[in-house]
């Protein structure tokens, strides 16, 4: 399997329903439709997507007390790539050695939500 990252895929936001579980979806270019991160997953179901070609497949972590949740499924535009959109952060470290191309988003993804900490931190610290 080979992932390739593009710059411009990596999404980190926070959900409307829960502002301290963070989102981010990678887009990645693979033959297979899950993607080896260096966790551990329970499929927990899947389902077909309105006006869609493939499934989407839905996983959560399986360390007790880790509430982080993964969805796959193949794009449409391109089935050569797989969006892969993960939900909160682990509380643990990763059971396996990651591919250093998703090391680096994750790398990416931390260092975005740690100044964003430093800023609302700073910003709570002025009123």
């Amino acid at each position: 399997m080979k992932a390739v990252m593009e710059s411009d895929s990596a999404d980190t936001t926070q959900t409307e329903s829960n502002p301290q579980r963070n989102k981010i979806t990678l887009k990645t270019r693979s033959e297979t439709d899950i993607l080896d991160d260096g966790y551990r997953w329970k499929k927990y179901g899947q389902k077909q997507i309105k006006n869609s070609l493939y499934q989407r497949l839905y996983f959560k972590c399986t360390v007790r007390g880790c509430v982080v949740k993964k969805k796959c499924q193949r794009c449409d535009d391109d089935p050569l790539f797989v969006l892969t959109t993960y939900e909160g952060t682990h509380n643990h470290s990763s059971d396996n050695i990651i591919s250093s191309e998703l090391r680096n988003s994750y790398d990416l993804r931390n260092q975005l939500l740690q100044a964003e900490d430093s800023a609302e931190a700073s910003a709570n610290t002025f009123e």
